[in-house]
């Protein structure tokens, strides 16, 4: 079960047949990463390229930092200018930024309503393309490493599905920062909003943002059905292709099977990619379950939709090389037979968000906190069980959720996204809340095992807890 991963070691490795001074499995040398996301769970492509260190075994070590750049609006071009001068070695960006700091090369992935499959994705992965595309980087003082395809970004709101370009007049609009994505939410006459994590969340709460555009696993993980419930299923708008890159003076400076290992770990991962990013039927069925509502455009709707970003289109073919990009992606996505459309589940089309049933009338529903200075709470709806950590500043940072049954005085909890099972035996005497960890599982699951059991051991027996809501 992942948990914020900070300071991560991860170990990585040299090629077949390359010379290992150094000896093979020797900690020598440690990259540290920057990543921009509370946990790189929530991105799985850009885990198993983490996870690819360990596997190869070389003696190359990445520091993995979350929260990169604060979640400030901002915080990929950070992670961009930070890997150019050396304060990070690697990192990864969504490929949608760099549009933003002057580089062409990768603005085609986000013309809206192009790259629209995961099998589509790949086919930009698998090609020249993707190395073209990467080439352009290099303007901006870092190398780029390796192309991933990423979650389809479709539209999320509050009120009511986005179905129709109409439906975007005069909207809120969250998005991230991009010259080409925030043009093509202008060309729909909805206003761009800049907001990343609980910036994002507080402008729901207040009334300030309509919608956003996210992709499935990502809703999921930040835990919005309640706060934005409707999802336009089959509306996807661009991709998140995220972009690995490297400082070109740290590289240079590995050892020849360090370099070759850490390339090596990039397209493995790149090759891989689609399925790793893919999986949207799953997740919207889940969704669904815990009470998001998602609706499908009809074809009219969908075609007026691009209609309306003709001009985007005219905007990005004033760039010769983007025009010569677009159209080697139209070609692929002729030759490539996608996934199929989404299915929306029976009961997820009601115009309200249904109530998610009772799992049980049990005296655990509501908020626990322990003592300061232990830094973990957690919360118990009737519908999932979610675990928080306390930040510096007084907030408090979901880590993650799961689905949850309770017999007796046994709870048994199943992880949403990342699968691991937990087993609690718990008692509650007097108000005090003492939980003992029994389980932790499956151990073939790198994320749970007897690692996380430590973890959650610490989290839930350190302290007792006292409801507090």
């Amino acid at each position: 079960m992942p948990v914020a991963i900070a300071a991560a070691a991860l170990t990585a490795a040299c090629t077949s047949g390359s010379s290992d001074p150094g000896g093979v499995g020797r900690s020598s040398t440690v990259l540290t990463m920057a990543n921009g996301s509370a946990s790189i769970a929530s991105y799985p492509a850009v885990a198993q390229f983490v996870n690819r260190f360990t596997e190869l075994e070389s003696g190359l070590s990445a520091n993995v930092v979350d929260r990169w750049g604060d979640f400030k609006p901002d915080s990929e071009q950070q992670i961009v200018r930070d890997v150019a001068s050396g304060k990070a070695d690697v990192g990864w960006v969504g490929a949608r930024v760099f549009d933003t700091l002057g580089v062409s090369s990768l603005q085609a992935l986000s013309a809206p309503m192009l790259v629209d499959s995961y099998a589509l994705q790949q086919a930009v992965v698998d090609s020249d393309v993707s190395r073209r595309m990467l080439d352009g980087v290099d303007k901006v003082g870092v190398h780029g490493l390796g192309l991933l395809a990423g979650g389809l970004r479709k539209p999320v709101s509050v009120k009511r599905p986005f179905l129709r370009a109409a439906d975007w007049q005069g909207a809120r609009f969250g998005t991230l920062k991009s010259a080409t994505q925030t043009t093509a939410i202008e060309a729909l006459g909805a206003k761009p909003a800049e907001v990343l994590a609980q910036d994002r969340d507080k402008a729901i709460d207040s009334g300030q943002l309509d919608a956003f555009e996210m992709s499935l696993r990502g809703y999921q993980f930040n835990s919005l059905e309640r706060r934005a419930p409707y999802v336009a299923a089959n509306v996807n708008l661009w991709p998140e292709m995220m972009v690995l890159i490297v400082n070109p003076d740290r590289f240079g400076k590995l050892r020849d099977y360090e370099r070759a290992r850490l390339v090596q770990a990039a397209n493995e991962t790149a090759a891989r990619s689609g399925e790793l990013s893919g999986g949207d039927a799953a997740l919207l069925a889940q969704e669904c379950q815990l009470g998001a509502r998602a609706h499908v455009a009809a074809a009219d709707d969908l075609a007026a939709l691009r209609d309306a970003f003709a001009p985007v289109y005219a905007k990005l073919r004033e760039d010769a090389t983007t025009r010569d990009l677009i159209a080697r992606i139209e070609e692929f996505k002729r030759s490539t037979t996608a996934e199929p459309a989404l299915t929306v589940p029976a009961g997820c089309t009601e115009t309200d968000p249904a109530p998610v049933a009772s799992n049980a009338a049990n005296e655990l529903l509501g908020t626990w906190e322990a003592a300061s200075p232990h830094p973990y709470l957690f919360e118990v709806t009737d519908s999932v069980w979610i675990q928080y950590e306390r930040r510096t500043d007084g907030s408090a940072e979901q880590g993650w959720r799961g689905t949850y049954t309770i017999n007796g005085s046994t709870v048994r909890l199943k992880e949403i996204g990342a699968g691991c099972e937990l087993e609690y035996q718990f008692t509650l005497q007097a108000g005090e809340l003492r939980i003992k960890v029994v389980r932790s599982g499956p151990e073939d699951n790198p994320d749970c095992g007897p690692h996380d059991l430590a973890v959650q051991r610490f989290i839930y027996e350190t302290a007792p807890f006292r409801k507090t809501k």
